[in-house]
Formats: structure tokens, sequence, C-alpha cells
């Protein structure tokens, strides 16, 4: 039996889960950037012959970062419009770490066989990115922000 508080055929029970599930979602995409995408770049932006390339270095670890982060940025404000927002700009910045593997790969800084994982991981984050950009669209939830406490 379900209960909860009835507001326009919908209860608070329901609306929660399905927010619960976005924020899975959420957090599933987070999670796949940070392991699998920032350590990685971190780990051969290390290497003598890429250091030397300061600014290229700032860039990618940039590039890589805002992607985690406008994923956390959109999400604290609480509405799904702006998280939708701030999903799109991090596809947007797994593009640009894309085109900044390529060119490392070009220069050699970094192996084919690091190449091909980091594009797989970045493929990987774009599409779950797409995937929850997706589900909040259909979603009816409007956001957090816009939750009301019953009295």
């Amino acid at each position: 039996i379900r209960t909860g508080i009835h507001t326009h055929n919908k209860t608070i029970f329901d609306l929660e889960c399905r927010e619960f599930i976005l924020i899975d979602c959420k957090q599933a995409v987070y999670s796949e950037c940070d392991h699998n995408g920032n350590k990685e770049i971190y780990k051969f932006t290390r290497r003598t012959d890429f250091e030397k390339e300061y600014r290229f270095v700032q860039q990618i670890r940039a590039a890589a970062g805002t992607i985690m982060d406008n994923i956390a940025e959109g999400y604290g404000r609480g509405g799904n419009k702006e998280f939708i927002q701030f999903l799109s700009i991090s596809r947007g910045s797994c593009q640009e770490v894309l085109s900044q593997i390529y060119r490392a790969y070009d220069v050699q800084y970094i192996t084919e066989d690091e190449f091909v994982d980091m594009k797989q991981n970045i493929h990987l984050m774009s599409v779950m990115l797409h995937n929850l950009l997706e589900k909040l669209k259909q979603s009816e939830i409007r956001g957090t922000k816009y939750h009301t406490t019953p009295h």
C-alpha cells in the first residue's frame, strides 16, 4: 500500500521516489567523471614531457574538472531547468576533453591504449549525461527548490 500526501493525482511519496532516481543517476555520472576521468588525466599530465606544456596541462585539467563541477553546480541550484543547462555544459566539456585527448595523442604524450581508454571513458560520460538530461526533460518534477512543505 502506498501512502503519502496527494497533490494533483501524485503523492509526495511518488515524487520523492522519482527524485531519488534522478539523484542516483546524477551520482552515477558524477562518480564516473571522478573515478575514470579526472584521475586518469591527472595521472598522465604529471609526466615530465607533458608537464612542460603548462598551458595545455592546465587547459585539459580545467576542462575535465568542469565536467564534475557543472554537474554539482547544476544540481545544487535545485531546479531542473538549471540542472539541464549545467548538464549540457558538462557534455560540452566532455567534447573539449576529447579534443585535448586527441591532441595529447597526436604529440605522443599518451599511449594508444591510454587514448582508447580515455575516449571510451569520455564517451561513457557523455552518454550518461545525455541519459540524465533526457530523464530530466521528461520529468514532471521541477526541482527541489519548488517543493513546498504541506501544513
